[in-house]
C-alpha cells in the first residue's frame, strides 16, 4: 500500500506565540479562519490516506504539526499512537513495533457467538428508522434558510496544564470520582445548558484491544480497528445527571467491556454488521445499527493517561470529530487537552459550550 502526502511536509506559515488562555481556537496557530478538520475533509475528497503538515516555529516558540491519518482504517487511539511513534523516532528514541495480529479472546468469542442474530435484525428497523429520521432533520436544521448556522464542521479547544489538570483529578478524587466522570458530566451539563434539551445518548468510543483480544499487550501503543460504539442513553438517567450517575456510567462500561454483555455487545453487534469501519466513520450514517442518534447526541471519547517523547517539548495534543457534539479529551504528558467540535452549531455556540465544560472543571478542581 501507498500511502500519499498531498501538502509539501514544511509549510512556510510561521506559527503564532503560545496562547495565554486555556480556551483557545483552532486557528490560533495558523491557518487564521479555517480549522484543520476542513483541511482533513479536503484531503479525503482528494481521495488520499495521509496529509502531514509542519509549521516550524523559532527555538521557544511554537511548531505545529498537523497530521491527517486514515481514520476510514484505523481507530482513533491508533491515530495517535501513529504520531507517538513518529515524534519518538525523529527524536531518536527506540523503534517500536505497532502492528500486531490480534484474535478474539475466549471469553469475548463466546459472547459474540452466542449473540442472537435474529434478535439483532428484529431491532434494526427501529434503529434505523430513528437514526435515519435523526440524521435528515439535523442536515436539514443546519441550513441558514431554516435558521441554522450552515452546514460547516466546527471547532475549539480547552487545555489544562500539568497544574490545573492535576488539581482537576485531586478534585474529582476527594469526592471519590474518576477524570471520566468528571468529563461526562460536564459535557452533560454543557449540552444541556446550551443546547436547551438532554442529549439522547452518550456515544463512548472504546477499545475492545486490551479487554476481548488476545495476545495480552498491555502497551498502549499498537495500531489497528478494535473500536466500538458503547452507548449509555440519558432517559435512563432522566433530566438531571449527576456525578454520581456519571461514576455509575463509567463502572457500567467498564463491566460491559470486561464481560463483552450489554451495551459492549449491542456496539459490536453494530460494528460487526456495519458495511464501514474505521475511527468513529461508520457511526455517523444513519445505516448504523444500533440505537445512537449521534446527531442528537454527545460523542465522547477519553484516551486516558498516555505520553509523547518528553524532548518533544509537547504543549498540546488535540483532536476532534464533529457530530452534534464532539467531546475529545486525553491527558497527555501531564496535561489534560480537550476539543468540542460540531457538525451542526454555530462556532458562537459552541463557544458557550466550551465555556461551559471550563466553569464545571474550575468547579471540579481543588
Amino acid at each position: 500500500h501507498v500511502l500519499c502526502v498531498t501538502w509539501g511536509i514544511y509549510e512556510d506559515e510561521v506559527p503564532r506565540p503560545f496562547p495565554t488562555d486555556r480556551k483557545v481556537e483552532c486557528d490560533h496557530y495558523v491557518d487564521k479562519g479555517y480549522n484543520w478538520f476542513k483541511g482533513a475533509i479536503r484531503t479525503l475528497t482528494r481521495g488520499q490516506h495521509l496529509a502531514i503538515r509542519v509549521f516550524n516555529g523559532e527555538p521557544g516558540s511554537p511548531t505545529v504539526i498537523q497530521c491527517f491519518l486514515p481514520g476510514h482504517t484505523f481507530d482513533g487511539t491508533s491515530c495517535f499512537n501513529m504520531m507517538k511513534e513518529l515524534i519518538n523516532r525523529y527524536y531518536g528514541g527506540k523503534k517500536n513495533n505497532i502492528v500486531v495480529q490480534t484474535t478474539l479472546n475466549a471469553v469475548a468469542e463466546k459472547q459474540l457467538r452466542e449473540a442472537s442474530f435474529l434478535g439483532f435484525l428484529a431491532q434494526l428497523p427501529y434503529n434505523i428508522l430513528l437514526n435515519c429520521s435523526d440524521f435528515n432533520w439535523m442536515f436539514v436544521t443546519t441550513m441558514r434558510p431554516f435558521g441554522g448556522p450552515g452546514l460547516a464542521f466546527e471547532m475549539t479547544m480547552l487545555n489544562l496544564d500539568e497544574d490545573e489538570s492535576a488539581r482537576l483529578t485531586k478534585g474529582l478524587k476527594r469526592r471519590g470520582f474518576k477524570p471520566y466522570t468528571g468529563f461526562i458530566y460536564a459535557a452533560f451539563q454543557a449540552y444541556k445548558e446550551v443546547v436547551g434539551q438532554v442529549p439522547f445518548s452518550l456515544v463512548q468510543q472504546s477499545s475492545m484491544q486490551l479487554r476481548s483480544y488476545k495476545p495480552d499487550l498491555p502497551e498502549r501503543r499498537y495500531v489497528g480497528d478494535w473500536l466500538i460504539g458503547v452507548l449509555h442513553h440519558f432517559s435512563k438517567t432522566g433530566n438531571e445527571f449527576t456525578l454520581e450517575d456519571a461514576q455509575g456510567v463509567y463502572e457500567r462500561l467498564l463491566a460491559d467491556l470486561s464481560s463483552m454483555e450489554g451495551a459492549a455487545l449491542n456496539g459490536a453487534l453494530a460494528k460487526a454488521y456495519c458495511p464501514l469501519g474505521g475511527a468513529a466513520i461508520y457511526e455517523f450514517f444513519p445505516f448504523y445499527g444500533d440505537l445512537m442518534r449521534v446527531m442528537d447526541s454527545i460523542f465522547f471519547n477519553n484516551y486516558g493517561v498516555r505520553e509523547i517523547h518528553p524532548d518533544a517539548g509537547l504543549y498540546t495534543y488535540n483532536w476532534g470529530a464533529p457530530f452534534r457534539l464532539g467531546f475529545n479529551t486525553l491527558h497527555v504528558n501531564g496535561k489534560t487537552c480537550s476539543c468540542l467540535a460540531s457538525g451542526h452549531m454555530s462556532l458562537k455556540k459552541l463557544r458557550r459550550v466550551r465555556d461551559h465544560v471550563e466553569k464545571t472543571f474550575l468547579e471540579l478542581m481543588d
